[in-house]
């Protein structure tokens, strides 16, 4: 996928800001999980206090798989997934199935 997508960066002790980067690419083995919600754990309420500009907080996501790398298997494109992967207050985020889960729709 190409294209632009919107990213969350800490711009210093307790200060955000949303920056456009592009979409990540990802390899064979990854995948790219269209973010649908991250939340803030408390593990990441000191880092948010004393960041430094440029630094990204985000590890608890939900998403929605939108695309895979050829050598992913047991996901499909669509499938709804949790998981942990840093980086994640933005749309998109590239992860491994590996700390990747699907989770029921109903």
């Amino acid at each position: 996928m190409e294209g632009m997508m919107r990213k969350m960066i800490l711009a210093g002790p307790r200060k955000s800001e949303i920056i456009q980067v592009p979409i990540p690419q990802y390899n064979e083995n990854e995948m790219l999980v269209k973010v649908t919600l991250t939340g803030m754990c408390h593990s990441e309420l000191y880092p948010w206090a004393t960041a430094k500009p440029g630094d990204v907080l985000g590890h608890k996501s939900i998403g929605v798989v939108a695309e895979l790398g050829s050598k992913v298997q047991g996901f499909r494109v669509g499938d709804r997934v949790t998981g942990l992967g840093g980086g994640a207050y933005q749309e998109y985020i590239v992860v491994t199935r590996k700390r990747w889960r699907t989770y029921p729709t109903a």
